[in-house]
């Protein structure tokens, strides 16, 4: 991605608008990302970020539900919304002839979007629905009860969808309240990436747009307890345990970031990772094993998982810690750093062969850091993280912390090898 092609505009009332055209493809990738996910939700409002973006596209002044979704998927394009922890993001990918046409409708989905009490009924309902299938699945469910130990009481560890008593509960009007106070122009980012010209996409933001200057501004995130929840089990009659084991790790903005990016690559985060060949390969004790590294501009964490039989949880739990605590010892090998590396900086040079995902890029580039970072700067990056650095990250990570354990499946404690490898 060539910075020089990229625009970046102000427009009256403060939304930023980024553009970065790429005239090889026939595509175009818009979102209009808002600054007002979970993590900005106050008590009375959990899962209302959740429940609005959903509200968002029952309705408005101009169009029905179904106008709404035959508008840009009846000319072949794609529709979508998903909400995070400090941002919601509404999208839509079609053919450049139809660039337009996904403007006028997410334009008319954030700005003049309605709902009555109805409405709102039958979305909690399919709300509560997400609440099932979340428990019906212990792999996500382990990942959700995670950050409830990192950020115990603290709206960076509640779930997005809320709770199925504050789902039920909460009122038409408390919703309308959260979208009036971070729903407007100066709350707005919006991205565009595939055959595009800048002055055109300008031109029709400033057509469609109409937010109202309501005062809409960013919420502040509430001050993080050094508190946590050593472990957080959830008892289910499955037919694996499902373990996650994790600590806080800084923000995106922090320089930690890329020692961190090698160091999950590294530990588990693919084939060729530690976990997966001693786990998997070598003892043959789990199918599904990896690590995950999260960060948001405020805070992140990273963690590994790993799901086995009952009666191979000791022995699991064990070498999972064990090899955790040989990267606290002794760092990573000269082969894997290289490896790790070279993991990381295809994944980040293939991910941008899609116009969403540059969309994307686009985005949270100037979401977390203010500023676009091109891929040779990333690349770049990763290139110079040393072992060091590593050794350090894990460390901070697993020793100079308590991890949090999440459990799912039958089992009431935690195992005792989970963290004999964890000490120095």
């Amino acid at each position: 991605m060539n910075p020089a092609l990229i625009s970046r505009t102000i427009l009256p009332g403060g939304t930023r608008l980024l553009c970065h055209p790429m005239d090889h493809v026939r595509s175009v990738a818009i979102g209009f990302w808002v600054e007002a996910g979970g993590v900005f939700e106050t008590a009375g409002e959990e899962g209302v970020a959740h429940l609005l973006e959903h509200l968002m596209f029952k309705g408005t002044e101009r169009r029905s539900a179904r106008e709404i979704a035959r508008a840009v998927e009846g000319r072949g394009g794609h529709l979508g919304a998903f909400t995070e922890k400090e941002f919601c993001c509404y999208y839509a990918v079609v053919l450049d002839d139809h660039l337009e046409v996904a403007i006028d409708v997410l334009s008319d989905i954030l700005v003049h979007n309605r709902f009555d009490e109805e409405q709102l009924s039958k979305e909690k309902r399919v709300v509560l629905e997400e609440f099932s299938d979340l428990e019906d699945s212990p792999e996500e469910l382990v990942h959700e009860l995670l950050p409830r130990g990192l950020w115990p009481g603290h709206p960076m560890g509640s779930s997005l969808l809320g709770t199925r008593e504050s789902v039920s509960h909460v009122s038409g009007e408390t919703i309308r309240a959260y979208q009036r106070s971070l729903y407007g122009p100066a709350t707005l980012t919006v991205a565009a990436a595939g055959r595009v010209d800048p002055d055109r996409l300008g031109s029709l933001i400033e057509q469609y747009l109409a937010f109202p200057q309501n005062g809409a501004s960013a919420r502040k995130i509430p001050g993080f307890s050094p508190d946590v929840r050593r472990t957080i089990i959830e008892q289910r009659q499955v037919a694996q345990v499902h373990i996650l084991l994790g600590s806080r790790t800084e923000g995106a903005l922090s320089e930690t970031r890329f020692p961190l990016l090698v160091l999950n690559a590294a530990l588990g985060g693919g084939m060729g990772s530690r976990l997966f060949q001693v786990i998997r390969e070598e003892y043959g004790l789990a199918y599904s094993v990896y690590s995950h590294l999260s960060q948001m501009r405020s805070a992140g964490y990273m963690a590994v998982y790993l799901a086995t039989d009952g009666s191979n949880v000791a022995q699991a739990s064990s070498l999972l810690s064990g090899e955790i605590g040989d990267v606290c010892r002794k760092g990573i090998s000269a082969q894997e750093l290289s490896e790790a590396k070279e993991q990381i900086k295809g994944a980040l040079v293939l991910s941008q062969e899609s116009t969403s995902a540059r969309m994307t890029r686009l985005a949270t580039q100037e979401l977390y850091y203010g500023r676009f970072m091109s891929l040779d700067e990333s690349l770049s990056a990763v290139g110079r993280v040393t072992g060091e650095q590593v050794l350090e990250a894990a460390r901070r990570l697993f020793w100079h912390q308590d991890p949090v354990a999440a459990l799912v499946g039958p089992v009431d404690k935690e195992p005792a090898g989970l963290r004999e490898g964890l000490v120095q």
